[in-house]
């Protein structure tokens, strides 16, 4: 079953290193599109070599089956699954995060920079326009004559979202 695991954060390290290469070297017209596809890809390649090496069956109570073998195909795939969001967070953290992005503008101004200057850089409309952007590309909201429609994507994730809002007490504002 260790096997399962090495295979899988192995993978997922190529993964990382493929990553790299892509948008150091070829910035992609649709950033998130590609690191999604990226890691279908490699999930893939984590199938395949799981697949190709020999089983050494560490599971007692299954016997010498198909079933244990499946079972710590399964652990490896949630390994992986769970590396690509944690991975995500930080890909989102970057891509979208407004405290990285003003660190790093008070890092290139010398460490200092006035309330106007962030202001004038941090156009609320503008990062508006990306957000509404983004869940229009993502499937989450339609635009129609000027007014945007929840689809049925975004309703669930609306749902899921005021739940969670409600559950850690963030509701209504933030």
């Amino acid at each position: 079953m260790i096997e399962s695991y090495i295979i899988s954060g192995g993978t997922f390290f190529l993964f990382l290193i493929a990553h790299f290469f892509v948008f150091y070297y070829r910035r992609p017209q649709e950033p998130w599109r590609a690191v999604s596809r990226m890691a279908y890809v490699f999930f893939g390649l984590y199938t395949l070599v799981f697949y190709m090496f020999p089983f050494p069956n560490l599971f007692s109570l299954m016997a010498d089956s198909g079933a244990a073998k499946f079972a710590a195909y399964v652990n490896g795939a949630i390994l992986y699954i769970f590396l690509f969001f944690s991975y995500a967070q930080i890909y989102f953290l970057f891509d979208r995060g407004i405290s990285a992005r003003i660190l790093v503008e008070l890092l290139d101004a010398g460490g200092a920079m006035k309330r106007e200057e962030l202001r004038s850089r941090y156009n609320p409309q503008v990062l508006q326009d990306r957000r509404l952007t983004d869940m229009i590309y993502g499937g989450h909201i339609q635009e129609q004559n000027g007014e945007y429609k929840l689809s049925t994507k975004g309703s669930l994730l609306a749902k899921a979202f005021r739940w969670g809002k409600k559950i850690l007490h963030f509701y209504p504002g933030g």
